[in-house]
């Protein structure tokens, strides 16, 4: 997807015009509608392989229960194999596309090294047992609980403490929750970690070129 924005990407203007399917496109827009697309899998698939991707079988997903997934295992499992298909066809097409466009191979290099992700924690002041909630967090909130600031009574300290413990699971309740987190089998992990707690590792959700200008989108993670 991301290489398909390099070669064949839309504007903000473009992609309202492709999303609005009834109306009848403006006569200037004929130099660009047919040699681009939206950057979804089907009508990525559409454009350079002539035809689209089926993707109603994705709901099942999306919408179902996991006995929906169980009764209908095979069948997903032919829509996920149909899809790095398609993937696969889109990127014959389309890599040669791209190699014209950008020949310098700095390019294709950083792609790929924008793909990937490295982890570094954060180090927390009370020791390496802790973890960093949110390393943007407002300082001054720990001054009441040190007293540097005070107020008559102790409410507005009750008030504070509790949105302060709150404060992060709030605001980031529904980004979390909808993280893809994958657990990891004790037989993958090394010899001194299988008899300790369970580890598992959210997968990022990462688009090397996210924008017709190519700037890198990177989903949120805590």
């Amino acid at each position: 997807m991301s290489m398909h924005t390099c070669v064949s990407g839309v504007t903000s203007y473009q992609r309202a015009v492709l999303k609005a399917k009834n109306k009848e496109p403006d006569p200037s827009d004929d130099t660009w509608i047919d040699i681009s697309s939206l950057n979804s899998l089907t009508e990525v698939h559409n454009l350079y392989c002539g035809k689209p991707v089926d993707k109603e079988t994705r709901d099942i997903f999306v919408d179902g229960t996991m006995e929906d997934v169980h009764e209908n295992f095979q069948t997903l499992m032919d829509y996920c194999a149909r899809d790095v298909i398609a993937t696969h066809n889109v990127l014959n097409k389309l890599l040669p596309m791209f190699l014209e466009r950008f020949p310098h191979p700095v390019t294709l290099a950083g792609m790929l090294e924008l793909g990937c992700c490295h982890f570094l924690r954060l180090p927390h002041k009370d020791g390496p047992k802790y973890k960093v909630g949110n390393p943007l967090a407002k300082d001054f909130l720990n001054m009441f609980s040190q007293n540097v600031l005070a107020a008559q009574g102790n409410e507005a300290e009750k008030v504070l403490t509790f949105a302060r413990m709150m404060s992060y699971w709030r605001n980031n309740r529904e980004r979390i929750r909808a993280q893809q987190l994958v657990w990891l089998p004790a037989r993958r992990l090394p010899q001194r970690m299988r008899n300790h707690r369970q580890y598992g590792a959210i997968i990022p959700q990462v688009v090397v070129c996210g924008t017709l200008t190519r700037r890198l989108v990177i989903e949120n993670m805590y």
